[in-house]
Formats: C-alpha cells, structure tokens, sequence
C-alpha cells in the first residue's frame, strides 16, 4: 500500500498535464507570425520546390514511424513493459515520429520564428514530459526498466537491435490503432494547411 501511495503520478508533472496545450499556443502563435509576414523565398522557385519535397519526406516518414509504434503499443501500454518492434531500437518511436512531423511541418512554414517555437516545444518534452514519464516507468517495471534503457538508446535509433519478424505485428487495441489514424487525418490537414499558408503569404493581396 505504501509502495502504490509512493509511486510516481503523471498527474504531478506540469509539463506532461499541459503538454498538448503548450504545443498549441507556442506553435500556434509563431504560425500567426508566418501568416503575417512576407516569404523568404520565391513561391514556385526551385528552392521552394525542393524545401517542400524535403518537408513531405519528413512529414510522412514521421507519420509511418507513428502508426508502426502504435501497431506494437496500442492496448499492451498499461499492461506490459512493450520492449519490441520499433521498442527495441528506440525507446521514444513515438515521439520521434511526432518530432519529424514538426520538422516537417516546419519545413513548409518555412520560418525561423517557427524553428524557434518547435525548438521550444522539443526542449519541453526533452527536459521534463519524457524525464515524468521515465520516472513512472521506472516505478511501475522497476530492474526490468532499468535493463531496458540500460541497452536501448532514448531517442537516436540502434537499428542493429531490430528483428526481422518484428516488422508487422496486429495491433492488441485496434480502437487506438484508429484513433491514430484520426490524429494522422488531422496532421495531413495541418500540413496541407501549412502549403496553403505558404502559397497565400506570396500571393501579392494577401494582407498587404
């Protein structure tokens, strides 16, 4: 009864309660920016065309890398220590692919401002969401954790450590197989509308 009364919350993190809400108002605001401002680039240029080919790249190798995590870790989270499938190279596929599609998306937007927002938006996850999520990890699985984060790499993938057999696995939770779909509908959205931001700010109406 003590140990469970002790054992870490991720409702005591600030960072992990109010992380989505963070995001939306750092990236939100640094998007009003780049709506407001003039493009550093000719739209159509070949550097335009090349940034956005390098942004779409970007953008869906992070969505895949999501919907590979999700097959292996949706419906197994709250019952298991999921330590297989994209798990075993790297501990955070999940966020890695979130992270690519920020980079991505930025990629489009083509700012600084907005490289500066998505800097901040990973420095919170970096500093405190995934430290909170570790630490409840580590209460909940205890050596086991220790022995996974003592041979898989945090973030940068060990690509020697996946399986062959592990590659497609069906999904213990389909439900949250399809509410990833749902979040990965919306981000195609954000990114067709992050083209049209950019493709509006060039057209020579727009504000001026």
């Amino acid at each position: 009864m003590t140990q469970a009364l002790a054992r870490p919350s991720l409702r005591n993190s600030w960072a992990y309660q109010y992380r989505m809400q963070v995001t939306a108002v750092v990236m939100g605001a640094a998007w009003g920016y780049v709506a407001l401002s003039r493009p550093w680039l000719d739209p159509g240029s070949a550097a335009d065309w090349l940034i956005d080919g390098l942004a779409w790249a970007t953008f869906l190798g992070g969505a895949i890398l999501r919907l590979w995590a999700t097959l292996w870790i949706a419906g197994r989270k709250k019952q298991t220590l999921v330590d297989d499938g994209p798990y075993r190279a790297t501990r955070n596929p999940l966020y890695l692919g979130t992270f690519a599609m920020g980079i991505g998306l930025t990629l489009f937007l083509k700012s600084l401002v907005v490289v500066a927002g998505l800097g901040i938006v990973v420095a919170l996850y970096l500093w405190f969401v995934v430290p909170a999520e570790e630490r409840y990890m580590r209460s909940r699985f205890d050596a086991d954790y220790d022995n996974y984060c003592g041979r898989v790499p945090r973030w940068f993938p060990r690509l020697s450590l996946l399986r062959r057999d592990e590659v497609l696995h069906q999904a213990a939770d389909r439900s949250a197989l399809y509410r990833e779909c749902r979040r990965m509908a919306c981000w195609l959205c954000l990114a067709g509308l992050a083209e049209m931001t950019c493709h509006l700010r060039g057209s020579a109406w727009w504000i001026w």
